[in-house]
């Protein structure tokens, strides 16, 4: 199966920090009228007030299309595109990424020392939301106001499957006691009390297992699957493998599922490549600190999954090393596929014992995706070096997809090890900064503790 896309737009709608009502945003910036010229609705240069747009134009059917882009482009924004998205934070607060250039916030996350003050948390924190309020607000929209020829139900499985990830996302990268307010369409706020990780994660479940309702009505099956690998990845979170493996089981192999990325505006580019290959401010990482997986050695000794180069920076302190995965700003990041299912039958296998069937899958999937790797056997291993092995598995089939982090967290909280087992530690790549510090994940941002029900985070925990 080919893989599917979802293409971003350029920013629609101004969102407060608080969710979008459930049926209409009261006011929307110009942008919106951009798009809505695009699609046909005349000429934005004769609207009298350029800073909104009456709300009634966003219930048409053009405006609810530039909506559903909009609310795409948030999402595609967050997830790889430009400066402080999901991919590059978590890559370097785990052990895929180091900073070689960049700001000292970006030092921070990578050396694991990361504040309330940080710009990094608070931009992934920000945007995160924007995306959340404007999937959630576009899908409603659609479900209530638009008629039978728009596909409603297919529209809203792709804004909640992208909802689901945002939940994900939040779940995976910050601490314990991430806030999820409200806004009414009067403007009032709903404040949200801080929630645990685990809140964070039902919640996902919740939108994937809507979103896969409206998929399978709409007949929408790409979004179906991606929806089931989406659910899997909230389950994972709650601990919940076996019916992760339940969830992941009919996605087939060749799966995916990506956001595609674009040259024709900075918005739309892919960061991952951009930052890595043309700015040089985040560097490829090998054996990051005392525990980092050796993802340039493999290359280099035959495994395809991480493939990188030289890059132009090299002095002795801070080598620079481009990644391949990513040729372009103009490159797709996968969302979800079916190599990532197959990890998670496996990790279904490795919990129950069978030792057997987790071999096989692992040897069936080096197959399917054309690997050219040995078969698997892990009869000699102990317990724990399967373990090992399995999450070393999954941070090079999933490399630079934004899932490291969440694996080291949940060898840590699931698997019982020593966070500093796990993570970089030791002497940091810039020696003269010290060493590694402990944090796990990204604080929720002093901004907002604007919300009377929020007073930092629950815990930094795993």
């Amino acid at each position: 199966m080919g893989a599917d896309v979802i293409r971003p737009l350029g920013r629609v709608g101004h969102l407060s920090s608080a969710s979008v009502g459930r049926r209409r945003w009261t006011r929307v910036r110009a942008l919106v009228v951009a798009a809505l010229a695009v699609l046909g609705c005349g000429d934005p240069l004769a609207v009298d007030q350029l800073d909104f747009v009456d709300p009634g134009d966003l219930e048409t059917r053009d405006g609810r299309e530039a909506l559903r882009l909009g609310a795409i482009g948030d999402f595609a924004t967050i997830f790889g595109g430009p400066f402080d998205n999901f991919v590059l934070a978590t890559g370097l607060l785990s052990d895929e990424l180091k900073r070689t250039g960049g700001s000292q916030a970006h030092s921070d996350v990578d050396q694991r020392r990361v504040t309330e003050d940080n710009g990094v948390a608070d931009r992934v924190f920000r945007e995160l939301h924007r995306a959340r309020r404007s999937t959630e607000g576009a899908a409603a929209l659609f479900l209530e106001d638009a008629a039978p020829e728009e596909e409603p139900d297919r529209v809203a499985a792709e804004l909640l499957l992208l909802a689901g990830y945002t939940y994900v996302f939040f779940g995976e990268a910050f601490c314990s006691g991430v806030p999820v307010s409200d806004v009414a369409e009067d403007g009032a706020i709903t404040y949200g009390p801080p929630l645990t990780g685990g809140e964070l994660f039902e919640l996902a479940v919740q939108r994937f297992d809507e979103a896969r309702s409206h998929a399978t009505v709409a007949g929408a099956t790409s979004v179906e699957a991606a929806s089931s690998v989406g659910l899997a990845r909230a389950l994972l979170g709650l601990d919940r493998v076996d019916e992760a493996a339940v969830a992941a089981r009919s996605v087939s192999t060749d799966f995916r599922f990506e956001m595609r990325y674009s040259s024709n505006t900075t918005r739309q580019r892919n960061a991952v490549y951009f930052l890595n290959a043309v700015l040089e401010n985040f560097s490829a990482v090998d054996r990051e600190g005392e525990n980092g997986v050796d993802y340039l050695t493999s290359y280099e000794q035959g495994d395809p999954r991480t493939p990188w180069a030289e890059g132009a920076r090299d002095d002795d302190s801070n080598p620079h090393y481009r990644q391949l995965l990513y040729l372009s700003d103009s490159d797709p990041v996968p969302l979800a596929s079916g190599v990532e299912a197959r990890l998670i039958e496996a990790e279904a296998a490795l919990r129950s014992g069978d030792v057997t069937a987790f071999d096989q899958i692992h040897t069936a999937l080096r197959l399917e995706a054309g690997s050219g790797l040995p078969p698997v056997d892990t009869g000699g291993l102990s317990p724990d070096e399967r373990i090992d092995f399995h999450f070393r598995e999954r941070a090079l089939w999933l490399w630079l997809t934004g899932h490291r982090l969440g694996d080291l967290r949940r060898l840590a909280r699931d698997y019982g090890r020593d966070p500093e087992s796990v993570f970089p530690t030791g002497p940091y790549t810039r020696p003269e900064l010290g060493a590694f510090g402990t944090d796990v994940n990204l604080p929720v941002p002093r901004n907002e503790r604007n919300n009377p029900l929020f007073d930092g985070c629950l815990d930094r925990d795993p």
